[in-house]
């Protein structure tokens, strides 16, 4: 199924609204346009006000959709409460959880506080946002919910540990929870990117080398095939997936590795720091 078939048939046009987290750039601005140009009102919530306006006054004027933004930082610990009442204020009818950044490097490189940041951006929030989402739904309104995870899940990947530990965890969460739900009328899809030219990577000091794709095919690609529980949009990700399955998990952990430094140039040879950072 692709999802303007879903949206034509499912969506309430003009009483339901497209949630996006991390709307404002890369593969969330792509899936917000796209939902946009199928006549979807937008919610789109992202930290940077500037950017996050700006984009919803181009989507407004590109599409002729009503577009709202809230601007949240996903790293405030205290914050998510608040961020749940204000979306309980609207009727979501697809919820796209893309909100995310990276931390490629040795485990002791980084500091308590920012592990904390991590699982908060990619555990809390999510965790929270989809519970108030399904806890507010109509038993019979149909629901498309998108969980942008990422390719590294296929193992865990060393120099990356927390992110891919983070995002293993969301795909095992909306995996749960699709199964706790399966007698309602909602269609989910966890989408694994792998490297994306998007300012994901810039923010973390790294420049994509290989096996690159653009946010706009990912986010293509996707919605072409919104039908499928989990999606693997890179051709080459999707050929190599299934040796990660059959690997012992020292190799498969060996070959994560090798993919990290062949796409992103990081440096897998030490552990990044001699004390941990704080």
């Amino acid at each position: 199924m692709k999802a303007n078939t879903w949206v034509s048939k499912h969506f309430q046009k003009g009483k339901q609204v497209c949630l996006v987290t991390g709307g404002s750039s890369g593969i969330g601005l792509n899936y917000a346009r796209s939902f946009a140009a199928m006549g979807c009102d937008l919610v789109l919530v992202s930290e940077n006000r500037t950017e996050l306006e700006a984009v919803a006054k181009s989507i407004a004027m590109d599409y002729g959709v009503e577009v709202e933004t809230i601007t949240h930082d996903f790293t405030d610990p205290y914050g998510a409460p608040l961020l749940e009442r204000r979306i309980s204020e609207y009727r979501v009818g697809i919820f796209v959880s893309n909100a995310g950044f990276g931390m490629k490097g040795g485990f002791p490189a980084f500091s308590g506080d920012r592990y904390c940041d991590i699982i908060s951006c990619h555990v809390s929030y999510p965790t929270l946002l989809l519970r108030r989402i399904l806890f507010s739904q109509s038993k019979e309104d149909p629901l498309l919910i998108i969980n942008v995870v990422t390719i590294n899940v296929l193992a865990p990947t060393p120099f990356t540990a927390v992110y891919t530990a983070t995002k293993a965890y969301l795909l095992s969460l909306f995996q749960s929870v699709e199964a706790e739900f399966s007698d309602r009328p909602y269609l989910w899809h966890n989408m694994l990117p792998g490297t994306t030219d998007t300012p994901f990577h810039v923010k973390q000091g790294v420049i994509p080398q290989a096996m690159v794709m653009k946010p706009e095919e990912v986010v293509r690609r996707s919605l072409d095939n919104i039908g499928k529980r989990i999606f693997i949009p890179n051709r080459m990700d999707r050929a190599i997936a299934p040796i990660f399955r059959i690997l012992p998990s020292g190799a498969a952990m060996a070959l994560a590795k090798f993919f990290l430094k062949r796409r992103l140039g990081v440096a897998t040879g030490t552990h990044g720091a001699k004390e941990p950072a704080e």
